[in-house]
């Protein structure tokens, strides 16, 4: 197993980019060239992984953290106890809430609100501490941006980063241990960085993958899995 990256990996004001992964220069320069939607925005803090995937009985897989104003970047800056948890995330350490935008102590953060509305339908069925307990979330890409970009993203072709590779054994984990994934995002690159992804039988793909929505009756089935 990869050693995680990220255990060593501070929360600061400024840009926070993992030490591994700044060592590669042409990725790092083709990032500084991007602008407006596509600006990879290294000020808010890196989220690879929401949620413990060791733990999880059900693993999302999305392909990078959105960007709202600097919102979420603010929230950990400012709140020190916000902060301290995401960094606890990164080290896969016990929480009492694993989805830890679900902390009540966090409720009405940006984190929070996006993933509730995403996540709904298994809230309502089963609780959010529940949720909180069984369901993870791993980016294919750690890094925040408003939209999407391939060029920062990578490809097997590049090179992927060392963020990445151990995102992508952390699936790999998943698969060995049958656990039900969801790809909500990203079903191309999922593909090529995971190849066993693709005929990996205990996996579902978002109805709609290009807003990563999943649909009511998906949500009924990771409710059904997770409610134990």
């Amino acid at each position: 197993m990869m050693p995680n990256p990220w255990l060593d990996f501070k929360i600061i004001e400024g840009e926070n980019i993992l030490v591994v992964d700044k060592e590669n220069t042409a990725w790092l320069e083709r990032c500084r060239r991007l602008n407006g939607d596509s600006r990879i925005v290294f000020e808010d803090n890196p989220v690879p992984y929401v949620g413990n995937p060791k733990t999880a009985k059900v693993v999302l897989l999305a392909l990078n953290p959105g960007h709202n104003a600097g919102a979420f970047a603010d929230e950990c800056h400012n709140d020190p106890k916000l902060r301290n948890t995401a960094e606890k995330n990164l080290r896969h350490e016990p929480l009492q809430y694993p989805f830890y935008v679900f902390d009540p102590r966090f409720c009405g953060s940006g984190g929070h609100i996006y993933w509730q509305q995403k996540l709904r339908h298994i809230i309502y069925k089963i609780g959010m501490a529940q949720t909180a307990k069984t369901v993870c979330c791993i980016q294919f890409f750690p890094y925040h941006s408003k939209s999407a970009n391939k060029r920062a993203m990578n490809s097997k072709k590049r090179g992927y980063l060392p963020s990445q590779q151990y995102n992508f054994e952390l699936v790999r984990n998943a698969i060995a241990d049958n656990k039900r994934i969801f790809i909500m995002r990203g079903e191309t690159n999922w593909y090529e960085a995971v190849p066993e992804l693709r005929k990996y039988k205990n996996k579902r793909v978002a109805k709609v993958p290009r807003n990563g929505n999943i649909s009511e009756t998906q949500c009924d089935e990771i409710a059904s899995i997770c409610e134990d």
